[in-house]
């Protein structure tokens, strides 16, 4: 079941093709409405919800190899989730959109916590609020929203949040406790109290 490199494309007509998702690969066995979900180097997979709709398929003995995918949600006016609309972001990539996970967004936000990746001075730059053409300061730098600390409840913080086609990120820098948190969703529902929550523990453990 891996991928080997070929001059041309297959093509035939007892083959279905369906279009390339970034997801888990995953290989599905069926055998007497009993379901085994493997990765393509056979380790056993969880997705207990998927397993039992599999195990109902009208067969008796079939072997699938596909891709698992997470489904993009919109909420609706009266707080029910719909499925996103397919939206094609390829335009993104010429402007630098990328795909990233929660990992990579922490490891980028904790290289900026230190010179080093940038120099102290882009740093100072970055987090510094920048001004309008009449002097007042805003609480903007280049790419990041500047939260000043407002008493024990409220820590100094960078962040950045953005989202698209039924999904949500948020990237929050506390500098002074050192604690980076990466926030991502499959959904446009996007609240800032979960990630307050998460960084709780951080902050206790460290005073």
């Amino acid at each position: 079941m891996r991928l080997r490199l070929v001059r041309e494309a297959l093509d035939d007509d007892d083959f279905i093709f369906e279009l390339k998702h970034d997801g888990f690969r995953g290989v599905v066995y069926v055998e007497e409405q009993q379901c085994r979900l493997a990765s393509r180097n056979q380790r056993s997979l969880k997705f207990a919800s998927l397993k039992t709709s599999l195990a109902k398929l009208p067969v008796d003995n079939v072997i699938l190899d596909g891709e698992i995918i997470a489904r993009w949600y919109t909420v609706a006016a009266d707080g029910s989730y719909l499925n996103t609309p397919y939206e094609d972001l390829s335009y993104k990539w010429a402007g630098g959109g990328f795909l990233s996970t929660a990992e990579d967004l922490v490891r980028f936000g904790s290289a900026l916590l230190n010179a080093g990746f940038l120099k102290q001075d882009t740093l100072k730059m970055l987090f510094s609020p920048q001004k309008m053409t009449s002097g007042q300061e805003t609480k903007y730098g280049f790419g990041w929203f500047i939260h000043d600390a407002e008493g024990p409840e409220k820590e100094r913080q960078f962040e950045h949040s953005g989202g698209v086609a039924g999904s949500s990120a948020w990237l929050v820098i506390y500098p002074d406790r050192r604690v980076v948190i990466a926030w991502l969703q499959n959904s446009n529902d996007f609240r800032d109290w979960p990630v307050l929550q998460v960084a709780s523990p951080f902050f206790a453990a460290r005073k």
